[in-house]
């Protein structure tokens, strides 16, 4: 059971973010989106965390994680490449976690790790063959605006 810290219920972090603190995993997976949040502590085990992370991402949305520290960081990092390795095991490489980290207050003091999940796939495969002749211009058959080709 993960525990968010104190006693039941949930409240809204100085960041705006709700936080169901002494709530089961299973409870804050079923939380609505915006609301699946877990708060990492130093002490952490990445692998439980890990778990914790996939058994949100299997009620629907993924979690934000709240690091609280450089050390939570460490371990938030570490659970989610666990996580990202178990999605593409059990998930036959179809399922995909990313994560986007940003600054949680104005002087980039705490950060927050939202998690997405995304699903892919099947793959299929094609025998046709893609010719490219000798005329083509690269810029236009990869899409791109016209122009010297650079980006930026």
């Amino acid at each position: 059971r993960w525990r968010g810290g104190g006693g039941g219920g949930s409240s809204k972090t100085p960041y705006g973010t709700k936080h169901h603190r002494g709530r089961s995993v299973s409870e804050i997976a079923a939380a609505p989106n915006g609301e699946r949040t877990l708060k990492v502590s130093a002490t952490i085990d990445a692998k439980a965390l890990a778990g914790s992370i996939v058994l949100v991402c299997d009620g629907g949305y993924a979690p934000l994680l709240l690091p609280m520290g450089a050390q939570c960081v460490n371990q938030a990092v570490k659970a989610i490449a666990i996580a990202r390795g178990q999605f593409l095991e059990n998930e036959n490489g179809q399922t995909f976690l990313s994560c986007f980290p940003s600054f949680r207050d104005d002087n980039r003091n705490t950060v927050q790790m939202q998690c997405d999940k995304e699903t892919k796939g099947p793959w299929r495969t094609s025998t046709a063959d893609l010719v490219v002749g000798g005329g083509t211009e690269p810029t236009k058959v990869a899409g791109g605006g016209g122009g010297g080709g650079g980006g930026g």
